[in-house]
């Protein structure tokens, strides 16, 4: 019971990249933040000699004071060691994430022989991440306080090398550049780092990756040659010898005009793929060096590299936006910019004007693996008078939504309004200030003693909706799921699957989601819900791996 003075209060869910306050406790255990924003905060406290302690608090106007208890600090002890029990010196150990965040502050270098303890742990598992030049890190890995050690095992990084030649000739291609590739083992195409692409010359290259991943994998491409893809390598294998031939190509080219056939200079055409995706943030691209982008010359005219994928070309540019086909441009290389749709609005909570919420336009584009993927983040924030605009929109089927803030780090969006956006039109929505407010607690159920975080899960009250269900085939019984799914593609194709398809998307146009935010007494209240019949849905989960 004793105060505690110089422990360190950290704010924030993250140590990295972040610009959280710290402050220290006073000699009588206290301590303070002023101008503490409102809203889920995560504090950690450490001290020397104890163990740290974390609390994920909701801040009001009148917070109560917030109480830590230390106790004594937890031993965890530690030996990294290689493929053959022999121990790896001088490791960099840190402790990574810890109750579902990255808030702890510790870390250390393995001894000589590759022995580290930490005499200031907590009680339960925390995920620990180690890193050394010339290995492979292992990260997140879960060590618990314990009387005996525990070894992990680190491996030489993976390091391959070949030549590059072309397939015609055997001759060394004089220059090429070379992607590392990550499988992330989840079935879909790998993503290739752009960002950290190099070049290599006199056909011969070398890379390492150090990284744990379900595969590493190696691009290579050359002007004017197909791109060429090595097969996936474990991260245990050691040094490895992979040569490539290059086929000769050409990859996408066209020109790009206004409507009125005028050719457009300066445009930014972005390329996109099934693993390369660009990510488009009101309007503009925001993962440049993650994805292929050029721009158009002073005839309008643009060119990439040859490909092997499925892919679309995207042009933007402050008249307008267009996305083409891989198809579209090997019929006609002549693409045509649209003007910009828009929409404006008004935001209304209850008999108030919205002012300074976040408004978000989320579009209507399912996840295929195989096809290009293209991302469009749109936001806007009212003024104060519940006023909002979106200026640089793609055509397409959308939905504009309320983005409510759940937590620090997650948002949820309701009361969406859906909106069919053109090309050169402004459309006009209302969101909220009709219908009631639906208040309602949560309780647990008895004989639960401990705290919940009510907003790790999934809360929403919806449009109850009957479904209708599609046809079954008469051997159901006897197919498994892959079966299933072949079945059912080609019963889509049906005149029943596609009247099927269209009353399914006809309905959930109908839906409409109202996103719940539970404090921490269980009471929660939803604004803005129009008469009707509706589902109150809650499933609150248990924090993840390594949250406690």
């Amino acid at each position: 019971g004793e105060p505690m003075e110089g422990a360190s209060v950290n704010q924030g869910p993250d140590r990295f990249g972040s610009h959280y306050p710290s402050v220290k406790t006073d000699s009588e255990g206290k301590f303070r933040f002023e101008s503490a924003a409102p809203g889920e905060m995560v504090l950690t406290v450490q001290a020397k000699g104890y163990a740290p302690e974390l609390k994920e608090v909701t801040i009001g106007p009148e917070t109560e004071a917030i109480k830590f208890v230390l106790e004594p600090g937890r031993t965890v002890r530690g030996r990294v060691v290689d493929p053959d029990g022999k121990g790896v010196p001088l490791v960099g150990v840190s402790a990574d994430t810890w109750r579902g965040h990255r808030s702890l502050r510790w870390s250390t270098t393995a001894d000589s022989e590759g022995h580290f303890v930490w005499t200031e742990a907590p009680s339960d598992e925390v995920l620990f991440d180690m890193y050394k030049q010339g290995y492979m890190s292992v990260r997140q890995h879960a060590l618990s306080p314990s009387q005996t050690e525990h070894i992990i095992s680190m491996s030489k990084v993976l390091r391959v090398q070949g030549k590059v030649v072309d397939a015609q000739t055997s001759e060394p291609i004089d220059e090429f550049k070379v992607l590392q590739g990550i499988d992330w083992g989840q079935g879909g195409p790998p993503y290739w780092e752009r960002r950290s692409i190099a070049t290599a010359t006199d056909g011969r290259y070398e890379v390492s990756f150090n990284e744990p991943r379900a595969g590493h994998l190696i691009r290579i491409e050359a002007d004017g040659y197909l791109p060429v893809m090595s097969r996936a390598f474990k991260g245990d294998e050691g040094e490895q010898v992979f040569d490539f031939e290059l086929t000769k190509g050409a990859g996408p080219s066209g020109i790009v005009r206004l409507p009125n056939g005028e050719p457009l200079s300066g445009a930014d055409v972005v390329l996109a793929t099934p693993s390369q995706g660009p990510y488009i943030r009101n309007g503009r691209v925001n993962n440049a060096r993650d994805v292929l982008q050029t721009e158009t010359g002073a005839d309008g005219r643009f060119s990439f590299p040859p490909q092997l994928d499925p892919y679309a070309v995207l042009v933007l540019h402050d008249k307008g936006y267009v996305e083409v086909t891989e198809e579209q441009l090997g019929t006609s290389n002549e693409i045509t910019l649209q003007p910009w749709g828009r929409i404006e609005g008004t935001l209304r909570i209850g008999a108030k004007p919205g002012a300074d919420e976040s408004m978000v336009v989320s579009y209507s584009r399912p996840y295929e693996p195989d096809k290009p993927r293209v991302y469009h983040d749109c936001r806007a924030q009212t003024d104060r008078d519940g006023k909002f605009a979106f200026d640089r929109l793609p055509p397409g089927e959308a939905q504009v939504s309320r983005a409510i803030k759940i937590s620090e780090r997650s948002s949820s969006y309701s009361h969406g309004v859906p909106v069919e956006i053109e090309s050169g039109k402004t459309v006009s929505v209302t969101i909220g200030g009709t219908g009631r407010p639906v208040l309602g607690r949560v309780s647990l159920p008895a004989g639960v003693g401990r705290s919940i975080n009510w907003n790790i899960g999934h809360r929403n009250i919806s449009t109850k909706i009957d479904q209708p269900k599609p046809e079954q085939p008469d051997n159901l019984d006897q197919m498994d799921a892959d079966q299933y799914l072949q079945w059912y593609e080609k019963w889509k194709e049906t005149d029943e699957g596609k009247a099927y398809e269209a009353a399914a998307k006809e309905l959930q146009r109908k839906r409409r989601n109202y996103a719940i935010k539970i404090a921490s007494d269980g009471s929660f209240r939803v604004e803005d819900i129009p008469a009707g019949t509706y589902e109150l849905r809650l499933a609150i989960h248990e924090p993840r791996r390594g949250a406690g």
